[in-house]
C-alpha cells in the first residue's frame, strides 16, 4: 500500500537491496567453490554466465543442476538461504542476477548486468515521464533492473513539474494526491489512472506557489528522478536526488 512521502532533504531514494554472498562448499572434481572464477570477457551473459557460473552456483550449493533460466531463478535464491519464491513473483531475472554477481564481487558483473538488462524480457512495462520541459510530451525512462530513472536538467524558469506514464497512455498516469508534491509535504502516490489533472510532482518553486524553501532549484541544476517498484512490479514510489 502506498505510504506518504517522507520529508527527507533532497528526496533521497533507498539504496538497492543486495543479496548476501552464498555459502560455498566443495565442487566435484577436486576443486573448491571458494576459488572465484577468473574474469572473462562477457559478450552475452545468457550464453556466457548461464552454462558456467550460474549452473555452477546451483551445483555447488547442493541444489542440483538447473536446466533452464526459470529453474535457476527459483533455485539460486533458495540455495543462497533466501525463502524460495516462484519465478513469476521475482521482480526480474536481472535483480536476481545482480544480487548474486554483486555478492560474489565478480570483475565482469557490471558488464554482464548491462548486457542482460538490454536483452531482458522480464523488465516491467515501460515507464515514461511527461513534464513542463517538453510541454508534456512523454520521454522514456531508463530501467536498471530495480527501478526506472530519468536525468532532468532544470530549465531557465528554475522549476519543473512532471507525472509518470505507463506505456505512453494518458489514462494510465502515476501522479501524487496533491498539486506540486515534493519531499517536504505528505501525499500519496495514486494511479495509474486518468485522474491526475493538475496533480504533479514539482522540483523547484514556481512563482506564486507556497512550497518549502528546501525544494528550491535553479536553472541548470540536474536531478535523477527515480520510480521504485514493489514486489509485484507496480510503481509505488517517486523520488529524486540532486545530481552532482
Amino acid at each position: 500500500e502506498d505510504g506518504p512521502a517522507e520529508p527527507s532533504g533532497e528526496g533521497e531514494f533507498e539504496e538497492d537491496e543486495r543479496g548476501t554472498e552464498p555459502t560455498k562448499s566443495s565442487t566435484e572434481g577436486g576443486g573448491t567453490a571458494n576459488t572465484e572464477p577468473r574474469a572473462q570477457p562477457v559478450l552475452d551473459p545468457v550464453e556466457d554466465w548461464w552454462p558456467d557460473h550460474w549452473l555452477r552456483h546451483c551445483k555447488d550449493n547442493g541444489k542440483g543442476q538447473a536446466k533452464s533460466l526459470d529453474e535457476w531463478l527459483v533455485k539460486a535464491p533458495e540455495s543462497a538461504g533466501h525463502v524460495p519464491r516462484p519465478a513469476p513473483e521475482l521482480r526480474s531475472e536481472v535483480q536476481v542476477l545482480r544480487q548474486w554477481l554483486k555478492g560474489g564481487r565478480y570483475a565482469d558483473s557490471d558488464n554482464a548486468l548491462s548486457v542482460l538488462i538490454a536483452k531482458s524480457s522480464a523488465a516491467p512495462k515501460q515507464c515514461y515521464i511527461t513534464g513542463t520541459w517538453t510541454e508534456w510530451k512523454p520521454s522514456p525512462m531508463d530501467w536498471d533492473g530495480f527501478r526506472h530513472t530519468f536525468m532532468l536538467q532544470i530549465g531557465d524558469q528554475g522549476w519543473e513539474s512532471f507525472q509518470i506514464m505507463i506505456g505512453q497512455k494518458w489514462d494510465a498516469t502515476l501522479h501524487p494526491s496533491c498539486p506540486d508534491a515534493n519531499p517536504f509535504v505528505n501525499y500519496r502516490v495514486q494511479g495509474p489512472d486518468n485522474k491526475g489533472h493538475g496533480k504533479n510532482w514539482t522540483i523547484g518553486i514556481p512563482p506564486g506557489k507556497h512550497i518549502h524553501e528546501k525544494n528550491a532549484a535553479k536553472a541548470g541544476d540536474q536531478y535523477q528522478i527515480v520510480v521504485t517498484l514493489d514486489e509485484q512490479h507496480n510503481p509505488h514510489r517517486v523520488t529524486w536526488k540532486a545530481w552532482r
